[in-house]
């Protein structure tokens, strides 16, 4: 299947205020040298310093959800290189649970960054689509039951009915990709949320983003008071 792509058109802020929209699409993840390359690209210098996200591209909607025009970069670069060194089966594991977006431990993009150092937390069967086929598969195909002994009994099963209540109890997902199981181990965060622990190979800047935390905190500093008055009162 394909690997999955992150993308994000980098636009000057001071042009895009100006009424000009000047930006770059790049693609996740990416070297800080390219990185600047495309800052230089877009005329990020000392006249504009400032530049924002304006659009995202994904082929998973779960980590398109978690986008935004303040996320942080070095989180999204992040996550990009730790999916390439996922393996073929952990990648559909990812996949399944990010694009079903899957009830996790953790939201978030450092949600979805930890989920990489958590793979083994999930099993996937990727030949069980539903209740029906999952109550088949233990029964007939799981050796968890004896074939001799039941064998003469599948056509009397109601394999809906036990493969639902083993989808309960094991608090497992159908997805496009099949059946997942969260096992319940222990949830490893590798990634603390900052800058620190994001190994330096994979930053794009030096410090945290100023524009998007300084977007961000001016976002969340500014708040809008609502009075409610009954009608016909001043």
């Amino acid at each position: 299947m394909e690997r999955c792509r992150i993308g994000a058109f980098v636009t000057n802020l001071g042009k895009f205020n100006e009424g000009e929209i000047v930006g770059e699409w790049i693609s996740f993840p990416i070297k800080q040298e390219a990185f600047q390359e495309v800052l230089n690209k877009i005329g990020i210098n000392e006249n504009y310093e400032e530049w924002f996200f304006s659009d995202f591209d994904s082929n998973i909607s779960g980590i398109y959800h978690a986008l935004g025009e303040y996320v942080n970069i070095n989180e999204v670069n992040y996550l990009a290189e730790r999916l390439q060194e996922l393996d073929s089966y952990d990648y559909e594991k990812f996949y399944a649970l990010v694009e079903e977006e899957a009830d996790l431990p953790q939201s978030g993009l450092p949600g979805l960054i930890n989920l990489t150092f958590n793979m083994d937390r999930y099993d996937l069967n990727t030949s069980v689509f539903d209740e029906e086929e999952l109550g088949r598969y233990i029964i007939q195909e799981s050796g968890e039951y004896a074939r001799w002994k039941f064998e003469d009994l599948w056509d009397y099963i109601d394999y809906e009915a036990f493969g639902r209540d083993r989808c309960i109890n094991e608090i497992g997902t159908f997805t496009e990709r099949g059946y997942v199981v969260d096992n319940q181990e222990h949830w490893y965060e590798e990634y603390d949320g900052t800058l620190e622990s994001i190994p330096e190979k994979y930053r794009l800047t030096k410090e945290k983003d100023s524009v998007v935390d300084a977007e961000r905190d001016s976002v969340q500093k500014s708040k809008l008071k609502v009075l409610v008055v009954e009608p016909d009162k001043e």
